[in-house]
């Protein structure tokens, strides 16, 4: 997990950013409306952007094999305003560390009530 994870990249333009890359193996993602996607920004950190499902430059392809609707997102000239941003802008490696850290208790125990 972590800035690693970061896959796709957020670019700088005059009118605001663009997003290109491939998430693989969203969960639900064939059945999402929008998606938040992490992405590595030019300086090196790491970006929440909510990006819609039916905006210019995304493609959704079902990932077959799978019990679940897991799916390859596909991002390829998406632009991304300011508005469009989760949080602070660019993460730095050791602030995202820490999030994933502080988060997984939160996520086992959510798992460990469902699973009974």
């Amino acid at each position: 997990m972590g800035t690693r994870s970061a896959q796709t990249r957020l670019t700088k333009t005059v009118s605001g950013f663009v997003l290109n890359g491939t998430k693989r193996f969203v969960y639900d993602g064939d059945a999402a409306t929008s998606f938040i996607c992490a992405a590595r920004t030019e300086t090196g950190g790491v970006a929440l952007a909510l990006v819609d499902r039916n905006a210019p430059g995304v493609s959704v392809k079902p990932a077959p094999g799978f019990m679940i609707g897991a799916a390859e997102v596909r991002f390829d000239n998406v632009a991304i305003t300011a508005d469009n941003f989760v949080g602070d802008w660019g993460w730095s490696k050791a602030r995202s560390s820490r999030r994933c850290r502080s988060s997984a208790p939160i996520k086992s125990a959510r798992a460990r009530r469902f699973s009974k």
